[in-house]
This record gives structure tokens, sequence and C-alpha cells, in this order.
């Protein structure tokens, strides 16, 4: 505003030298508007009860109008460019997630319409997306020529082909829209707060048997935090001092046969290379191979990993999420759009009423309603700000023409 009001002028007169360019000059078609303003003006401040009546009557019209209209933060775009998420079952191996993402992908080329399609599979090392192997993206890219419509429904009909794992639908830029503006792909995300993580899942399921019954919910699900199997070495401590091993040299070899650690870098032509040290796939097929790895002691003797700690398989967490110092869980939801978006976030924060929270526990409702609302609060701040300044200007400007009547 500082520059509209200095420098652009500044720059204008310097620009626009000259006294043809300097004088004024005005629109044709301003007369003819000026005119008629002033005709309708003045019957309205001789004759204001009209103006009045024809006010309040619009008023009444659009308050009666208002609870028909909705309330949706973004419109259904009918972009040509679709994204949907992939996400299988967490510990989902990388031959399945490839010939089920390859699969899906051949019949969506097969619609009639399906320009193209491709797929991003997650690979946490190299990727731009922190994501394991069972999260994928696959992009589709109809035909500007095809009925959007049809096309769209028979995409659906493909991808709801495919139970047991989450998938949704949505387009490019409704997908982008909804990540920067609520950090959620869904329209719908309830995120719940606690400490134990078992009541926390149980909790999250039981608030998607809610969302579930609401008419017009879709694609509702939980996020995928379940239990995957996991190898535990847990070192006997008097066991590895008779040895001479320390805790740390235990857990490390175990980690090499079974994961693989860096064990150092080669720096060739400027660049670094990382060093890793893994074991042959034969040999880490089985428990009982793990149990046999051999580990070398002070004396330069060898011993038994299953000597000088235990292992087990156990059940562990594929994931846990925290923020403001607890555990935390979404459950989210999109709307099919049979109903706007207010109406279902009305009924789900009715029902949500009913549910009991242990101490600890709360929910809170993230997603598009979520900055709907927001932009609906400031949008009402800035109008009645803005109706202000006009009022004000608009009397200093009528009372300082002279046209001011009481």
């Amino acid at each position: 505003m500082v520059v509209a009001l200095t420098v652009t002028p500044a720059l204008s007169l310097v620009f626009f030298r000259g006294p043809k360019a300097l004088q004024h000059r005005e629109s044709p078609l301003v007369p003819p508007l000026q005119r008629g303003y002033h005709f309708l003006l003045s019957r309205i401040v001789d004759r204001p009860r009209r103006a009045y009546a024809a006010v309040g009557a619009t008023t009444m019209a659009g308050l009666a109008v208002l609870p028909l209209l909705g309330q949706s933060l973004l419109p259904s775009f009918k972009e040509r460019d679709f994204l949907m998420h992939w996400l299988t079952k967490p510990g989902t191996g990388h031959l399945e997630m490839v010939r089920t993402t390859q699969l899906v992908n051949r019949e969506l080329l097969s619609i009639p319409g399906v320009r193209n399609a491709g797929s991003h599979i997650g690979q946490a090392l190299l990727m731009d997306e922190v994501v394991g192997i069972d999260f994928g993206e696959n992009w589709v890219s109809v035909d500007p020529s095809v009925d959007y419509d049809q096309t769209v429904a028979r995409i659906q009909e493909v991808v709801d082909g495919y139970p047991g794992l989450y998938r949704d639908v949505l387009t490019y830029l409704k997908e982008r829209i909804r990540e920067v503006l609520t950090g959620s792909s869904e329209a719908i995300t309830l995120r719940i707060y606690g400490q134990d993580l078992d009541l926390l899942r149980a909790k999250a399921e039981e608030v998607d048997d809610i969302l579930a019954g609401i008419p017009g919910v879709v694609e509702n699900h939980v996020d995928l935090q379940e239990n995957v199997p996991q190898i535990r070495v847990e070192v006997d401590l008097a066991a590895a001092r008779r040895y001479g091993l320390k805790p740390g040299d235990v857990r490390r070899s175990a980690a090499y046969l079974v994961a693989g650690e860096e064990a150092g870098d080669i720096f060739r032509g400027g660049r670094a290379y990382d060093v890793q040290l893994w074991s042959t796939p034969e040999t880490r097929q089985s428990i009982t191979d793990l149990e046999n790895l051999l580990l070398d002691t002070p004396s330069g003797q060898h011993v038994l990993l299953s000597d000088v700690a235990d292992i087990q398989v156990v059940p562990t967490p594929n994931v846990i999420h925290h923020e403001g110092l607890f555990r935390k869980i979404d459950v989210g939801a999109n709307i099919d759009g049979s109903r706007d978006l207010g109406s279902v976030v009305g009924d789900l924060e009715r029902r949500l009423q009913e549910v009991e929270w242990p101490s600890e526990f709360r929910a809170e409702l993230l997603g598009e309603y979520t900055e709907r609302q927001a932009a609906h609060n400031r949008l009402l701040i800035f109008s009645a700000a803005a109706r202000r300044s006009g009022c004000c200007c608009s009397c200093r400007r009528r009372s300082a023409a002279g046209g001011w009547r009481r």
C-alpha cells in the first residue's frame, strides 16, 4: 500500500511527462453512468421507505436461503488429473506392493478415456516423503474429450474393487489445497490424544464406527497404527560379563546380521560413499540363524548369540506419533457430495458428545471443515470492519458535499 501511494504516482508523473499526457480525460461511458446514478439516488433519498423495504426484503430472502447453502470450503473441481493414495497394511512386502499396484494400473488403463497412469511406491531412504514400502500414490490422467462424470465413476469402481487397504480418489488440485491448508488430504480429520496405545486405538475404532453411520460419509478409516512382528534381542548382562562382552557389542552384531550397519566411508572423486556391513541372505532366514550368530570375545574365542541374549519375535507398534507430549492417532473421512460438509460435521459433533473419554484423553477436529470455520470467522471480522469504514467515509463525503438530509 505504501508503494502504491508513493512510488507508483511518482513514477507515473515521470513516465507521463508533457501537457497532453497530464491533461484529464474521461471515458465516454462515465457521464451516462453518472447521470443514471444521480437519477436513481435522488429518488431513493426523496422516498427512502421503498429503499428500506427493498433492502429488508432482500435481507429476509437471504436469511431464508442461508441454511440451504451448505458449509464447504472447496468446490468439487472437475479437474482431469487425479491422485490416489494406496496404503496397504504395515509389513506388506515390496513384491506384493508392486503386484497390486501394477494390477490396478492395468485396470485403470483399460478404462476408455484414461490417457495414462503411473505410481510411486514408498522408499523412506531416498524418497521425498518419509514413508514405508506400504505407502503408494497412483497418478491418473483423463482425456478432456470423454464424459467426466462417467469416467470418474469407472475409476472409482476399479479402486473400490481392492478391499483390505486404504485408497481414495482426489483431484490433484483439491488434494494439494487440502494438504497446504489443513495438513490432511481428508475433508474430516479427528485427532485423538492420549497415552495408552491400546486404549487410543480402541477409541479411534469407536469414532470410526460413528463416522460410518453418518449419511454422506465415505472412505472413513483409522490411521494404520498396528502391531507388526519385530525381533527383540535382550542382552543377558550376567552371561555377557562372563565372556567379557559389552551389551553394545552384542546389539551391534545382531544389527549387522539382520538389518545392516554403516561400518565406514570411502572417499573417491570428492564424494563420500557409505560402507554397509550386512550378512548374506542365506544366513538370515530364521530366528535360528540369529541364535547361531558367532560373536568374537576379547579372549579370541567365539560364543553363540543365544548364549548371551534372549531372542524373541514380539509385537511392536509400526509407528507412534506424538504431539505436545501426547500420543495421537487420526481418524479421517471424506464426503460423497450428497450432503454438505457442515451438516456432516454437525452430526459428528452431536454423536461425539456421547463418547466417554478416559482421563488425559481428548479429541480435536481438524481438516477442511476447521479451516472453513476459521476462514468464515475472518471474513465476518473483515466485513464488519469494511462496512464500518465504508459507512464513515460515505457519511463524511455526503456531509462535505452538502447532500446530507435529515
